[in-house]
């Protein structure tokens, strides 16, 4: 009887042993799981966090917007409707609010890229002026993304001419060599009268004038 007994009570031993080793690998189970799933959510956080970070900077920015090959020429539909741009967000225009002139209208701006060369970046700024007339200008960044110079190169206001009030603006054309011609022209019934023409190189992060 004792035998018996003695038997039970180590049966019993074994089996409480043999479960509380089960309950030990499925608790280590669990946080080696939680343990990879936290390593997992960190991961993602810290990726998160990292792409935030990039589209808060001015290079983030940058590549955010979309390139217009050149060359890149005046046209009527391209200022009335300017597609293949960037319509802006109000927390954007930090970025390039320094690089236009102190009149112009950010509060409908739009923005592209050209493509970088040497070493050089370049922003395309859509805005209006004063009045509301469309305001382009051509920004250089260097490396680091700094401005370096910018050029208006659409503007648009009425004039007195030949008697009438006609429309004038800037007709601009960029090349993909670095030279920008920009010509101011007025509108009439009879045609396109050229008021004057200006050309422009860039070098070394500086629009030149081209004397003619």
């Amino acid at each position: 009887m004792i035998r018996i007994i003695a038997f039970s009570l180590i049966l019993m031993l074994v089996s409480c042993a043999d479960k509380q080793r089960k309950t030990d690998v499925s608790e280590s189970a669990i946080e080696q799981k939680n343990k990879i799933d936290d390593t997992s959510d960190n991961k993602k956080t810290k990726e998160d966090n990292e792409t935030s970070k990039n589209n808060n900077t001015l290079s983030g920015f940058f590549e955010s917007l979309p390139v217009i090959e050149p060359p890149f020429e005046y046209s009527y539909d391209f200022i009335t409707d300017l597609p293949g741009t960037k319509a802006l967000k109000k927390s954007e225009l930090l970025y390039i609010s320094s690089f236009v002139n102190s009149d112009t209208d950010l509060s409908d701006c739009h923005a592209a890229r050209l493509p970088s060369r040497g070493g050089y970046h370049f922003v395309l700024i859509f805005a209006n002026n004063s009045i509301g007339e469309g305001q382009f200008f051509l920004c250089a960044l260097n490396d680091k993304y700094k401005l370096t110079d910018s050029l208006l190169i659409y503007d648009a206001h009425d004039m007195e001419w030949k008697d009438q009030v006609e429309n004038a603006y800037l007709h601009y054309l960029v090349g993909g060599n670095g030279h920008i011609s920009i010509r101011e022209v007025v509108t009439t019934n009879g045609g396109v009268d050229v008021l004057n023409s200006k050309s422009y190189k860039f070098v070394k992060g500086k629009f030149k004038k081209i004397k003619q």
